[in-house]
């Protein structure tokens, strides 16, 4: 799991190096989800190998970091580099951690958090994921919501 993390942190860090520009494209409420999605995704692989973690919760985590650590995605290959080529993977990142959220105990959440904001404000963003939905084309949102078990 270390060399998911360092690539997603890598894309992270070059998107972040144009926060200006991706800050007028997404809004700033993007550019803290962006902040703490390799947070969030090593949340996740934590919970994934946790055992307490209810298992519907595990497997809805496992799906998740697939999509995100594979490189072929709904978006396409014209979208593979960039902001674009990641706003579909923050967007199921902050959805499954927003799902998770709603069957795991908070305490237990935060025993696997060790992000640079307080939980509570991660489950916040999470919840405003929203603010990603006018940037996925809805084709994509559509595919991401049924391959999340999403209605």
């Amino acid at each position: 799991m270390p060399q998911f993390l360092d690539s997603i942190q890598k894309t992270v860090d070059s998107v972040l190096a144009q926060r200006e520009e991706f800050d007028r494209a997404y809004g700033r409420n993007a550019v803290a989800l962006l902040e703490q999605a390799p947070h969030a995704v090593r949340m996740m692989g934590r919970m994934v190998m946790d055992l307490e973690v209810p298992a519907g919760a595990r497997r809805q985590l496992a799906l998740a970091m697939y999509y995100v650590a594979e490189p072929q995605d709904f978006l396409g290959p014209a979208h593979r580099d960039g902001a674009l080529g990641f706003v579909d993977d923050l967007w199921v990142i902050m959805a499954t951690v927003a799902r998770v959220a709603r069957d795991v105990p908070e305490a237990h959440l935060a025993r696997h958090w060790a992000g640079t904001v307080p939980l509570q404000q991660l489950l916040a963003l999470a919840g405003a994921r929203d603010v990603l939905e006018t940037h996925v084309p809805a084709r994509v949102l559509t595919l991401l919501r049924q391959y999340l078990g999403e209605p």
